[in-house]
């Protein structure tokens, strides 16, 4: 049987490390500034979201928020990719790659050196177009990530029979036009697919999503 100065010692010994925890949780609260006002210090992908606002790859919006929930157009893909690999562009080309994109759009300098350094070819159009407000796709987003590492030197292209061997996601079919890029991208640790092992490479992507997949590919 445990004495009673022994059992003493272990309530004494317990309360101090409960007050220890709960000291420490008050002082990080106080301490930690959250990057944006609607990104509270418990949200899942606070430290993505800091991490890519710290290396100058977003900036929110002129409001101020980020707002994680909102999905990530096309547009907005452009802007991250490219500060995310070489910063503010400077030097591209005036003339517009895209019918869509003229010189005024807010991200024509961003488009412009995607085309240029081949992570976008825009679409199969006449003439060619990009969709800048289209909500970008999760399959979408792994072709652009991968191209975009490929010019970085980080990786290569995966070849056209590359899942020939199998898909990693049970919804991303073999012969599917993107399941190469997803399947590297999984196998770069760049994505894990949802909690229960889908990839959903139709849907949109969250900002909160695409923080962490941008901090995955170009920061960590």
């Amino acid at each position: 049987m445990i004495s009673k100065k022994l059992f003493g010692f272990i309530i004494l010994f317990f309360c101090f490390f409960v007050g220890l925890i709960f000291v420490n949780k008050e002082t990080f609260a106080d301490t930690y500034t959250p990057p944006f006002p609607d990104v509270p210090c418990d949200h899942w992908a606070v430290d993505y979201i800091s991490a890519i606002k710290d290396a100058g790859i977003t900036t929110g919006y002129p409001d101020g928020t980020f707002r994680p929930g909102e999905p990530v157009t096309r547009a907005q893909m452009a802007a991250f990719i490219i500060r995310a690999i070489e910063g503010e562009p400077t030097n591209y080309n005036s003339n517009p790659y895209f019918a869509d994109v003229p010189p005024t759009h807010w991200a024509f300098k961003y488009v412009q050196r995607l085309k240029e350094i081949g992570v976008t070819t825009g679409y199969a159009t006449t003439p060619p177009t990009y969709g800048p407000e289209d909500n970008i796709t999760r399959e979408q987003m792994a072709v652009m990530l991968i191209r975009a590492l490929v010019y970085q030197g980080k990786t290569e292209i995966p070849p056209e029979d590359y899942c020939s061997s199998g898909s990693l996601f049970p919804d991303v079919e073999q012969d599917r036009w993107s399941c190469r890029y997803i399947k590297k991208l999984k196998e770069l640790g760049i994505t894990t697919g949802y909690p229960d092992g889908t990839y959903r490479p139709e849907a949109s992507v969250t900002r909160a999503e695409m923080a962490a997949f941008i901090y995955r590919a170009f920061l960590q």
